[in-house]
């Protein structure tokens, strides 16, 4: 694909305008050389094919335009998917292992067909991912890979977040990869078979995950469009309807709360909600206000260039925290978390002496090779290869690196109160960040962010306009010359269950708040007392008590901070972490809702009908031209402009199951069947209405 070379700056440029969609079908052939020659034969063309072995051909430069889509042709690149299609083929279909058989519903006809191979997808993928990268390359002109559909590379959805499966009234104008099906009324390639959202993985990289799932609620990667947001909804009611706190960014005594707790039964399971690495974990016995084994986790910030050779780009890390989580012990609550088996290679039995010998340098550690840092409560040390058991099953903070991916389990929740006669079954999530992960994100689509900067000084509590005055606006204490508004509880509380205050509400979780956490070991929590509501203690002794309650679930030391790559002086950014991931699910999913318009049975209908007239046309001038009849100019100029249309992928009618009272062994409750389980429908005996007589034995 060199030939780019030759192409001058301006002629790109252009190109790259004119070039915005890729559009797939299915080539009904045995193999991508087969498929090659069918459409020279006639007189079709194709830019790429891929192999039933995931081989990647190229027929045509993405610099000419090929025959293939009809009014698509000159805006996209056509790219056929090796695929036999029909049930009774597959006995010959050369694919390893053999294909999956699939039904599914596309322009207003059921149809049945084999599905893909993975190394399809794999090629498929890679194709798209370079043909979407932007290059930043020091020459004078530009090279392929081509950054065809810009920051759009998604198929068409609809409102609920689903994929369109009938023609787009605007398939012309789409920006993004479609169907064959998106394009015409009459065609249904790539097919039902077809894994769109295995494709969207692949390209933009594995779905997030909620935290914990509420009861007979989905999972994010299951979610999209009204069905998400009525999720996210259930999370936030969740989160602010409990008038016991855990709300964000603001706690009941007027203190910055970096997270949220979710209130759940306790032992609920808790995920990783985004592919990332463990940095930090302890694993402790419930102390007097609850639990405090926690989870830390480093994520990085996938960023959209890519970097110019010989330069390496900054990382820009975000994290989640998950505090309050139940210790786990026992091989049967050890064995069903992933990292633990990973920190202690299996041996689950805790230890009974100060002799330990295991050694789990090559698990724990599989990027870098070298001893685990424990932290001994506040004041973290290292500890020598034979006791690496003891400070798991001692409690103390474990610092390490190690792998997760998203939706991987990370633990269960716990318990946490204000008291020890006070604690209720939860969670409590966090994500906060080094910097502002958003600060070069565009406003719009539901992502305006609200920044809010604290004092950045030692103390935890909150004095900003922007949080106290929507709770409320005449609360007033002074202190010497300084005025300060000191909130009661109750108005927080009231802020946070008053249905009447849902906008404040949802712009407090767009609020992205700097400053220290209160997690810091350098937090002057006196400080704090003397100002927060709630907290004046009637002796030193009371609040000498209860600061001695919260330390065991501090963390953030600067040993930590240095080996999870947190800021030095703890000034943090937070997030609401729901709305967090509701953001980076937007630029997940979100090009291809804003971009699809979905034709009305109507227009479906004057497609199909202006479709069936112009395939009776060629129909009717090429028995001329087969009779050997001279065609006149204008039969001549309206055979080449129809032919243009025209392709070599399989009509409406083709693999149609039409309904189950014409067929036996359909079975309509079903979306797929692994190789072997189904079998091709029979025509019922004395029936001739059937559209294809392949389906006889």
């Amino acid at each position: 694909m060199n030939t780019f070379a030759k192409v001058s700056t301006e002629e790109f440029d252009e190109l790259r305008d004119t070039l915005f969609q890729v559009v797939l079908h299915h080539d009904v052939t045995f193999s991508s050389e087969d498929c090659f020659g069918v459409l020279v034969s006639r007189g079709l063309s194709t830019h790429f094919l891929i192999n039933h072995d995931g081989t990647l051909h190229e027929a045509l430069d993405p610099y000419h335009s090929a025959w293939a889509t009809g009014d698509n042709n000159n805006n996209c690149i056509s790219l056929d998917l090796n695929n036999p299609v029909k049930l009774e083929l597959a006995d010959k279909d050369p694919a390893n292992p053999p294909r999956q058989v699939f039904q599914g519903n596309i322009n207003r006809s059921m149809k049945v067909m084999l599905g893909y191979t993975e190394a399809q997808y794999a090629t498929f993928i890679a194709l798209l991912r370079a043909l979407i990268t932007p290059l930043k390359l020091e020459a004078k002109f530009y090279w392929i890979p081509l950054p065809v559909l810009g920051g759009s590379c998604f198929p068409p959805m609809n409102a609920e977040g689903e994929v369109i499966t009938r023609m787009l009234a605007n398939s012309t104008e789409f920006v993004g990869f479609l169907g064959h099906y998106h394009c015409s009324a009459n065609k249904w390639d790539p097919g039902p078979a077809f894994d769109w959202m295995k494709v969207l993985a692949g390209v933009h990289g594995e779905r997030n995950s909620f935290p914990v799932l509420m009861a007979g609620g989905k999972n994010l990667p299951d979610l999209m469009g009204q069905g998400l947001t009525d999720e996210l909804n259930r999370f936030y009611d969740n989160i602010e309807g409990d008038e016991t706190g855990g709300w964000y960014p603001i706690g009941a005594n007027q203190t910055w709360h970096s997270g949220v707790h979710l209130h759940i039964d306790e032992g609920t399971p808790v995920y990783a909600m985004s592919k990332g690495t463990i940095v930090a974990i302890r694993n402790v016995n419930r102390v007097d206000l609850g639990d405090a084994s926690f989870v830390l986790i480093r994520h990085e910030m996938a960023e959209e260039a890519v970097v110019v050779e010989g330069e390496e780009a900054e990382p820009k890390y975000w994290f989640s925290l998950y505090m309050h989580l139940h210790k786990l012990r026992g091989a049967d609550e050890l064995t069903t978390v992933p990292w633990v088996n990973t920190l202690l290679g299996g041996d689950f039995n805790a230890p009974t002496t100060d002799d330990y010998s295991f050694d789990t340098d090559a698990n724990a550690f599989p990027r870098e090779k070298r001893n685990p840092i424990v932290a001994d409560g506040i004041s973290p040390t290292k500890f020598a290869k034979e006791t690496k058991l003891k400070p798991f099953y001692d409690g103390d903070i474990i610092l390490v690196e190690i792998p997760v991916a998203s939706g991987e389990k990370i633990g269960v929740s716990g318990v946490f109160g204000q008291s020890e006669w006070s604690q209720e079954p939860q969670v409590h999530v966090e994500v906060i960040s080094g910097q502002n992960v958003f600060g070069d994100l565009r406003p719009g689509a539901g992502r305006e962010w609200i920044l809010v900067e604290g004092d950045l000084d030692n103390n935890s509590l909150v004095d900003i306009e922007k949080v106290l005055s929507p709770i409320a606006k005449s609360a007033v204490s002074f202190d010497g010359e300084k005025k300060e508004r000191v909130l009661k509880t109750s108005e927080i509380q009231t802020f946070f269950v008053d249905g009447s205050t849902e906008t404040a509400r949802t712009a407090f979780r767009k609020m992205i708040c700097v400053h220290r956490s209160e997690w810091s070991s350098t937090m002057d929590w006196s400080k704090t007392a003397t100002s927060a509501v709630g907290w004046q203690w009637e002796t030193q002794e009371a609040f000498s008590r209860w600061l001695m309650t919260w330390i065991p679930f501090r963390w953030m030391t600067a040993e930590v901070a240095a080996h999870a790559a947190l800021p030095e002086d703890h000034q943090v950014f937070t997030y609401h972490p729901l709305t967090f991931l509701d953001t980076l699910n937007k630029s997940y999913t979100g090009g291809g809702q804003a971009n699809a318009e979905e034709a009305s049975d109507e227009q479906l209908s004057e497609a199909e009908a202006a479709e069936e007239e112009a395939m009776n046309r060629v129909a009717e001038i090429s028995s001329k031209i087969s009779a050997g009849e001279t065609l006149t100019e204008e039969e001549q100029v309206e055979y080449d402009e129809l032919y243009a249309q025209m392709d070599a992928h399989m009509g409406s009618n083709e693999a149609d199951v039409l309904n189950d009272d014409m067929l036996f062994n359909y079975d309509g409750s079903f979306d797929s069947w692994e190789p072997g389980e189904w079998d091709p429908p029979k025509k019922k005996k004395g029936d001739e209405s059937m559209m294809d007589d392949s389906y006889d034995e």
